[in-house]
């Protein structure tokens, strides 16, 4: 059901924009002064590219690949519990549906496979931080919804649950225990996906790659001018700005990178999946009157 994403970088030219802007405004006023004063004993040119925005670029570029790597682990991870949650949910219902010998109630089927779509919306929002309830009101009861609020872990609490279901459905004969074992290595895998995803999100950035070297490369592209000037003349506002794109774009690349699970246009879409899932379950129960699909762009719904 779900693939990897790749990044579209949608914001990407609003970002150098911004970061670009005290560098023009530098790049300016450094040639004005230049041309009125004149310091031609001041050439830095060889200090300033060899010894500070080779050095400096390398380093974006590391920074770079390394969000790139984390951006594409984060992404199987989520891919992996979407698809783990479907699977989970379509067999769960259609091995009630069809296995075992006693009757079998409508009603338990629609809870197992609701909870299955809860499930999914209560990882989004932990992810993001925000609180998924009122996305939880249509697949769960009230004595659920009260226990979901009250609990300290709520996706542990509704995994627990759907064991909770499993043990249910195989002490009635819902399910034959062939098949629960089937579900219950679904679950472990929901289970396990999960916490990467989980932990992904809670890890910091090294200082190192979120701070220091943003900040210098920042910092040298504004002071980069004074030591071009005498090199570039009056084409110091169009080499600078052109070499500061150069130094400082691996730097927005692996700043937008470092926010998979935020709630930006450039993250993974977590709420279109969701929703996915969702209709997907709810069609697997015989519903024709699924909730409307999210679209793929907007710094909200994703």
């Amino acid at each position: 059901m779900n693939q990897e994403q790749e990044p579209n970088f949608s914001q990407l030219l609003g970002h150098m924009q911004g970061v670009l802007a005290p560098t023009l405004l530098s790049s300016v006023c450094v040639t004005l002064i230049w041309a009125l004063f004149g310091f031609s004993w001041l050439d830095l040119t060889p200090v300033f590219i060899g010894f500070a925005g080779v050095p400096l670029l390398g380093m974006g570029l590391m920074n770079a690949w390394s969000a790139r790597r984390e951006y594409e682990r984060d992404s199987k991870a989520w891919a992996e519990v979407m698809a783990n949650l479907g699977v989970l949910g379509v067999r769960l219902g259609a091995s009630i549906l069809v296995s075992g010998r006693a009757k079998k109630p409508k009603e338990h089927r629609r809870r197992a496979v609701q909870r299955v779509a809860a499930l999914g919306h209560v990882l989004r929002g932990e992810l993001r931080g925000v609180h998924a309830l009122d996305d939880m009101r249509n697949l769960l009861t009230e004595e659920e919804l009260a226990s979901v609020r009250s609990s300290a872990d709520v996706s542990a609490a509704l995994i627990e649950n759907g064991f909770g279901d499993l043990k249910e459905a195989l002490a009635a004969g819902f399910v034959t225990p062939e098949e629960g074992q089937v579900l219950s290595a679904h679950l472990d895998k929901v289970t396990v996906s999960w916490l990467s995803c989980r932990t992904a999100a809670s890890t910091p950035t090294p200082g190192l790659a979120r701070f220091t070297v943003p900040g210098l490369s920042h910092l040298f592209a504004v002071v980069m001018p004074f030591g071009l000037v005498t090199t570039t003349g009056w084409l110091t506002p169009l080499v600078v700005p052109f070499l500061a794109v150069v130094l400082l774009l691996p730097d927005v690349i692996a700043s937008i990178l470092s926010r998979p699970f935020g709630a930006n246009v450039d993250g993974l879409p977590l709420y279109r999946d969701c929703r996915r899932l969702e209709r997907q379950l709810l069609a697997s129960l015989g519903d024709t009157d699924l909730p409307r699909e999210i679209e793929s762009s907007g710094a909200v719904i994703r």
